[in-house]
This record gives structure tokens, C-alpha cells and sequence, in this order.
């Protein structure tokens, strides 16, 4: 749960505190992101520990095949409903 909490404080920050510096968004937007993977990763291994997901369900259905790619619209969405 702590990615999630990290995650969400930068979302919060962001809104409060996004606009008044380059670096502190792009350390802003870097918590988010290490947040959200580290709680996605979280949430994979209970789910896998759990029997719920097995290697097969994992391979393509969760990991993008664009990668990191697929995650910089969403970021500029969150950027411009909190800037």
C-alpha cells in the first residue's frame, strides 16, 4: 500500500504545488510514477501468491507493448485537470 500512498500524495501535491517549478513537477510526476508501478507490482504478486493470476493471464494482458509509451498521455492528463 505504500506505492499507493505515494501515488496519491504526489497527486495531491501536483494540484497543490504543480505549477510553481519545473523541477519540482518532474519530481512530482517521477513519485507518481514510481508509486503507481511499485502498487501495480504489489497488487501482481498478491494476485499471483493469492492463485488468482497465473503467468499466462500476465504475459500481454497487463504489460502493454508499447511500454512506458502508453503511460505519457495519461500523465499530461492528470498535468492539465490539476495545472
Amino acid at each position: 500500500m505504500g506505492g499507493a500512498c505515494a501515488a496519491i500524495i504526489s497527486i495531491v501535491e501536483l494540484k497543490n504545488h504543480g505549477g510553481s517549478g519545473v523541477l519540482e513537477t518532474v519530481t512530482i510526476m517521477a513519485g507518481l510514477l514510481i508509486g503507481g508501478v511499485s502498487f501495480a507490482g504489489s497488487m501482481i504478486a498478491f494476485g499471483k501468491l493469492n492463485g488468482n493470476i497465473n503467468d499466462k493471464k500476465c504475459s500481454r494482458s497487463i504489460i502493454p507493448e508499447h511500454g512506458i509509451n502508453d503511460c505519457a498521455p495519461c500523465f499530461r492528463r492528470i498535468y492539465l485537470r490539476t495545472g
